[in-house]
């Protein structure tokens, strides 16, 4: 009997400053969907907010190269009217989607408005099926702030941490500037506490530095952390839920990556999206039972999040001390990304990784 096939929206573009990171990762995403199994609806959100909503699913016919002219109109942005494409304001969104008849909605929306819950809440409301975690989970570990904040709670190591909370566009760059300094000094990392990529996130070696990196971080966002510099192994370890024929779930904990960047002072957004930029090792050239206790700890932190379906950890190993930087809810799809380098260690391949997520997706669907 033939299987039923998958009505899958890619979700992707979005609000945030990680806009074309992730049409880079729907793309990939797309290319790589099997047209044997899914019929496939690409959605892009324009940096405006409006939704470029296809007026028809492409089909078992379609190939790889039926994708491009999508995905160019994508990144084009343009205003006019695309014969085929729906411009759609959000209030009319749901509508077209409901029409449109999805089975499932991929999402690969990266950052603001599609990491952070905002686009989960969105498509509860709607009554549709999505990939990744849920509301909750989603928002909280898009705040760094408030996350690392349980983490330390809950006994877990984190770098030592200062932050301000809704500070104003003008704001005592220097009172700051000296918190950080008296608890632990330079270098420090200065960050956007809800933006990711490492967009807007600057290593500051001195007074002056730390300075000018509150105001670019205050550029993307009003709540601001800034941690001491950890020097050590940078490490990351992927998770997926997997539905099983027998009607079970299982949880994979991928073996961490050792991230070596190469031309940078740390893994920032030039060495995240540019091939070549850094070295990438599976498993991660750490003893087998630091191995063991990165992949427990992420475990563990994973469930205590409330994280479903896949995300990613990023931590600093240093000596015996494990310090967990943040979680990734929504992880990259592009083809440098680290969710898809961790399946191909444990012999799954990148179509099969979107088939677990969008699986299991439907599989927690049906459980609510």
């Amino acid at each position: 009997m033939q299987p039923k096939r998958i009505r899958v929206a890619v979700l992707c573009g979005g609000i945030s400053p990680e806009h074309d990171v992730s049409l880079s990762s729907g793309e990939t995403a797309a290319r790589a969907l099997s047209p044997e199994l899914y019929d496939l609806l690409p959605i892009c959100i324009r940096r405006d907010g409006d939704w470029l909503i296809p007026e028809s699913r492409l089909d078992a016919n379609r190939s790889p190269e039926d994708l491009k002219p999508y995905f160019d109109i994508f990144r084009a942005g343009r205003d006019e009217k695309v014969e085929g494409i729906r411009r759609t304001p959000v209030e009319k969104v749901l509508l077209h989607l409901k029409k449109a008849e999805l089975d499932v909605v991929l999402i690969l929306l990266h950052g603001k408005g599609g990491e952070d819950g905002v686009i989960q809440g969105f498509l509860e409301f709607g009554g549709f099926c999505y990939t990744g975690p849920g509301v909750l989970a989603s928002a909280l570990a898009m705040d760094k702030i408030r996350c690392l904040r349980l983490l330390a709670s809950q006994n877990y190591l984190v770098p030592p941490y200062v932050f301000r909370l809704e500070l104003p566009e003008e704001f005592d760059c220097a009172g700051l500037a000296q918190v950080a300094e008296k608890k632990f000094g330079y270098p420090c990392f200065v960050k956007p506490a809800r933006v990711g990529s490492s967009v807007g996130m600057t290593v500051a070696h001195n007074r002056d530095e730390i300075i000018e990196a509150l105001r670019s971080a205050r550029r993307y966002d009003s709540q601001i952390l800034i941690e001491e510099f950890i020097k050590g192994v940078e490490v990351t370890c992927g998770v997926i839920d997997r539905a099983r024929e027998d009607g079970a779930e299982e949880r994979l904990v991928f073996p961490p990556t050792e991230i070596v960047v190469k031309h940078s002072a740390f893994f920032d957004y030039k060495s995240k999206y540019t091939p070549g930029m850094t070295e990438e090792i599976t498993p991660a050239r750490l003893p087998n039972e630091m191995l063991t206790r990165i992949r427990d700890t992420v475990g563990e932190i994973y469930k205590l999040i409330g994280c479903c379906g896949m995300s990613r950890f990023d931590m600093i190993v240093r000596g015996e001390d494990i310090f967990i930087l943040e979680c990734n809810t929504i992880p990259g799809m592009t083809p440098t990304s680290l969710l898809p380098q961790g399946a191909r260690a444990v012999g799954i391949d990148f179509p099969e990784l979107l088939n677990i997520i969008i699986n299991h997706a439907l599989y927690n669907f049906r459980r609510r």
